[in-house]
């Protein structure tokens, strides 16, 4: 019987990793099929419907194609592109933490650790314009935090708290978008009751 049950075990074991190396070949053959060169889409819903149903990777690869093919350094009226590429993936952010779930939760948090370094990326292109998108963002949640001040900000909220973090200068004496998200925060932490010790 033992050896039954080490059989059974090798062999789902075998299963496995026989299910892993199609899945993966699966997923390196969606990279494959993807363009060289993609465009920046002109609507958010065009460009949410290149990432949709797509692995993690495949959403990174998807993403630095359309840099790579937009790049500043290539035409000067790209630089509008990338910033409208920012914005996008500011809403793109946004949408995946205001539809979580427990399952897709880690998943979300890989994908916005390997899609910092490419928002980090478009602020240095164009620091000015991408800053003032981002303090659009950090605007548009305090005055829905204003609306209910009662509850506690949610998720996609506190999420670009977490963005300011890592892609602003947080020891600036002042900054545009890290002095007013400090304000911010501040609003949150004075009005917040504490219900338990």
């Amino acid at each position: 019987e033992d050896l039954k049950e080490d059989s059974e075990d090798e062999t789902s074991e075998e299963e496995e990793q026989e299910e892993e190396k199609v899945e993966k070949s699966t997923k390196e053959s969606a990279i494959e099929s993807l363009p060289y060169t993609i465009q920046l889409p002109d609507e958010y819903e065009k460009f949410l419907q290149l990432l949709t149903n797509q692995t993690i990777k495949t959403q990174l690869t998807i993403i630095d194609r359309i840099i790579k093919t937009n790049h500043p350094k290539l035409h000067y009226s790209n630089r509008q592109k990338m910033i409208k590429l920012f914005a996008y993936l500011l809403q793109y952010v946004n949408d995946l933490f205001a539809n979580n779930d427990e399952n897709n939760i880690s998943k979300h948090f890989k994908l916005l650790s390997q899609l910092t370094p490419h928002l980090f990326d478009l602020i240095q292109m164009n620091s000015e314009d991408c800053s003032k998108s981002f303090l659009e963002v950090i605007k548009e949640k305090h005055e829905e935090f204003a609306k209910s001040r009662k509850t506690y900000p949610k998720l996609d909220t506190l999420i670009f708290f977490r963005l300011i973090g890592v892609l602003f200068p947080t020891s600036d004496f002042r900054h545009p978008v890290v002095t007013p998200t400090f304000v911010f925060l501040h609003h949150i932490l004075s009005q917040a009751k504490v219900k338990s010790r």
